[in-house]
This record gives structure tokens, sequence and C-alpha cells, in this order.
């Protein structure tokens, strides 16, 4: 039953989310987890690096997001975002700053999976700026493994922004480690389907599409991390892109 209401929650909010209001799948992307802790807070650093031998603008380029997050409850945390970029003959720039309201509206203990979504602006140092919505979806299979699903969509403002909606769907698939030097680990496969702006399709080629390994892990004081590899099975996907991300919470 449980299992059923999760399928039928998430085709519902994919109808939903194709109607409404994806973020392009940068190497600082992650798949996005549904749980909220009353008076936590925690502090990310983020790094990614990708490369394309058919893309200049996509080859041997560096970003960085940082990001501070506080749950007021057990329904609601907030949370501001700033990133960076550094393409191939460029210096380091600031590229973005964002603020993201995440609610929780449905938890493992009452109804056996965590459900929510996330609202976001982000104002872009140079381009338009962009609305957005994450949709979120986490179910915990077993005592071994648990997966997250994404749907995301967003739609540019502003001075210089496009007509149309740009979709998503993210998905991850976690399985329990046992890593002596960690207190919890887990390792995995992920996928990301970007399809870009609905108003504007010409196939699959012309999406974004990625898939590849990724791994958790924290330890006792409190950190935590995420690193993984990704594959681009598409023309426009980049060819290869390379993740971690760092974590603190308190």
């Amino acid at each position: 039953m449980r299992h059923n209401l999760y399928i039928t929650s998430m085709v519902f909010a994919f109808m939903v989310s194709s109607t409404t209001i994806g973020f392009a799948a940068s190497p600082t992307s992650f798949v996005s987890g549904a749980k909220i802790s009353a008076d936590q807070t925690s502090v990310e650093a983020r790094f990614g690096y990708s490369l394309d031998d058919e893309s200049a603008s996509l080859d041997d380029r560096f970003q960085m997001r940082q990001h501070i997050d506080h749950g007021f409850n057990d329904l609601y945390a907030l949370r501001i975002i700033t990133a960076q970029d550094d393409r191939k003959g460029s210096d380091l720039t600031h590229d973005s700053i964002g603020i993201e309201n995440r609610f929780q509206i449905f938890n493992a203990k009452q109804h056996g999976w965590d459900g929510g979504f996330r609202l976001s602006y982000s104002a872009k140092d140079s381009g338009a700026d962009s609305i957005g919505a994450n949709l979120i979806g986490e179910f915990k299979w077993n005592d071994d493994i648990s997966s997250r699903h994404n749907i995301t969509a967003s739609h540019q403002v502003g001075d210089g922004s496009a007509n149309g909606v740009a979709v998503g769907l993210r998905h991850q698939v976690m399985y329990k480690a046992d890593i002596s030097a960690l207190a919890k680990s887990s390792v995995g496969v992920e996928m990301f389907n970007d399809f870009g702006n609905l108003d504007t399709q010409s196939g699959y080629s012309a999406q974004d599409h990625q898939i590849g390994p990724v791994m958790k892990g924290a330890f006792d004081n409190g950190i935590s991390f995420e690193t993984g590899y990704r594959l681009g099975i598409s023309q426009t996907a980049r060819d290869h892109i390379f993740k971690l991300g760092v974590a603190k919470s308190f």
C-alpha cells in the first residue's frame, strides 16, 4: 500500500510540474532529499569539474557552490546559495546567488516515505534570472536499499529571459555499505535527465542525459560527503562529470 501511494504521488507530481514551472545538470547538481529537521543548521560546499571534447564552454570547466540551510521546524527550511564558475581560459567568477524554500509534506513514520517540494529563485550575474520548483520523493525499500526521485522545472524571468518551461528528472538508488572509517556510508547509481525547454524540443541528442556511480558517507563528528562521476549519454551532455560535496550539520 505504501509503495503504491509513493508511486502514485510521484506520477501526480510529474503531471503537475509539467504544466507549471530543472536546473541544468551541472557537476554541482545533486539528487535532492526531502527530509527536514527542526532547529538544524547545515553548511555545504560543492565542487564540480567537467570535460567535453565537443564543447569549449563545457570542457575543462570548474564550478563551485556553497549554501547555508536552516530548518525552522519539521515542515520548512530556508537555504541561501552562492555559486562560482571557472570556464576554460577564464578566471573563477561569481555566477549566481539564490534562495530556496524547502517543504516536507510526507514523512516516513506516518506515510512510509518522505516527500516534499522546493521553490527557488536564482539571480544570475549575467543572463536571465530563474524561478524553479523541485518535487521530491524519498523511499527506504528495506534496511539496505533506498532511493530518491526528483522532478525539476524552471522558467526564466527578467531581462533576456526566454519563453517556455524546462523540465528534468533525477533518480538515485543507494545501497548501504560497511566502511569501518565512516559512521555510515552507501554506494549507488544516479541518473539525470534534463529535457530542456519544452517549447523548443529537438530530440534526445539535444537533451542532457547523464548516468554514473555515487558514494555517500558521514563521520562521527557530523561531517558528511557525497562524491561521484557521471557519464554523458546524449550528444549535448558533458562527456565526463566529477563532483564532491562536503557538509557539516550542527
